[in-house]
């Protein structure tokens, strides 16, 4: 385990008491306008799709219709933190809002991510979010469910390990043991999402109908507007998320005697750093390691806070210069988990990794 056994036990007050003073500080101003902008080129975008003409315009505005989902979520997924704004019933509101378009319940969402993946990071069985099976475990599926998993660990594929594995179980259509304990408000979350997302395709359908009287025509553009930009914004979220906790050096337990609050959240969180740009559109969102040290960090003042774990604990941290070749070499080594070695494996059985340093806290990144 740790080698420092001060680190290994230190509470998490204490490491966010390491952190700026006033990190927590929340602007209604800010969060207001960013919500607001980020809403209105979204719908500015959905409307456009059904009124511009040219296809290749069409296509290229569902794509990046597709990023404004993502970008609404983050605010949401701030929201639901109680981060975004100084205000509790205001982020609840902008939380319900800007998950819309993704189609995500928020009572589903609250639990899953801030109750589970923040509470036990990394901890399988507890932690619902890519979670690595064992090489026993993988054997002893049946081969449909085999093939599936090779289709979720590829590049496309983690698309569909997101929608089936985390989205469509958890948080759309959950078990009745985990749902959320206010069941009767699951229930109205979810409706009104799948309200909203019938709403959507029905005005692209009367409006693109009533533009070129064609059902062919009513049709496509519907699937432009409303169809891949989900499709699109699925892709993103699991594109995103899958990179936060996976990584050749980045470990995995299955057992609680081994887990403990520093190795989840500081060592098995991946810093990626993304050019500056990308990571503004993104609201900060891969400033990741020190938002689960302190979810209530609003995104505005995450970077701050990031620089500030990386000087006091950077030797402890993952710290990843993102680019093609290592995202796709992520995907080639960590396929299945062996939890008591702590080493990734091809799904062959063969080791693909050293002991992750994380489970150490020895890693030692160099910045690029």
């Amino acid at each position: 385990m740790l080698a420092d056994e001060k680190i290994k036990n230190m509470d998490p007050q204490m490491i966010r008491s390491e952190l700026p003073k006033n990190r927590r500080h929340r602007s209604n101003l800010l969060g207001i306008g960013l919500f607001l902008i980020n809403a209105v080129v979204y719908f500015s975008l959905f409307f456009g799709i059904i009124l511009i003409e040219n296809y290749a315009v069409k296509l290229i505005l569902s794509f990046m219709a597709g990023g404004l989902i993502g970008t609404l979520f983050i605010i949401g997924h701030d929201a639901a933190h109680n981060s975004f704004v100084n205000n509790h019933k205001l982020n609840r509101l902008i939380c319900r809002l800007a998950f819309l378009p993704a189609l995500q319940p928020p009572s589903s969402w609250v639990l899953t991510h801030n109750g589970m993946h923040h509470t036990w990071t990394n901890l399988k069985g507890y932690d619902p979010v890519y979670a690595p099976f064992s090489k026993t475990e993988f054997d002893n599926l049946p081969l449909w469910r085999q093939i599936l998993e090779r289709i979720y660990r590829s590049a496309l594929g983690l698309a569909l390990l997101y929608f089936i594995e985390i989205y469509w179980k958890w948080e759309l259509f959950p078990k009745k043991e985990n749902q959320p304990k206010r069941r009767h408000q699951f229930k109205i979350d979810r409706a009104i999402v799948m309200l909203f997302g019938l709403l959507q395709i029905l005005v692209a359908m009367y409006l693109s109908f009533m533009l070129t009287q064609s059902w062919g025509t009513a049709v496509i553009t519907t699937l432009l507007a409303v169809l891949l930009p989900y499709c699109v914004w699925n892709w993103v979220m699991a594109f995103l998320t899958f990179q936060q906790h996976t990584h050749p050096k980045i470990a995995w337990f299955d057992k609680k005697e081994e887990w403990n609050f520093f190795l989840g959240q500081v060592c098995c969180t991946v810093y990626i750093i993304f050019p500056g740009w990308i990571n503004r559109l993104l609201h900060n969102i891969m400033e990741h390691t020190v938002h689960h040290v302190d979810p209530l960090i609003p995104l505005y003042k995450l970077p701050e806070s990031q620089n500030k774990l990386i000087e006091i604990y950077g030797d402890k941290m993952t710290i990843v210069r993102w680019s093609f070749p290592e995202f796709l070499k992520t995907l080639q080594v960590c396929k299945l988990y062996d939890y008591e070695t702590h080493r990734w494996m091809g799904f062959d059985g063969s080791y693909t990794s050293e002991t992750c340093t994380s489970f150490n806290a020895n890693c030692s990144p160099s910045l690029p």
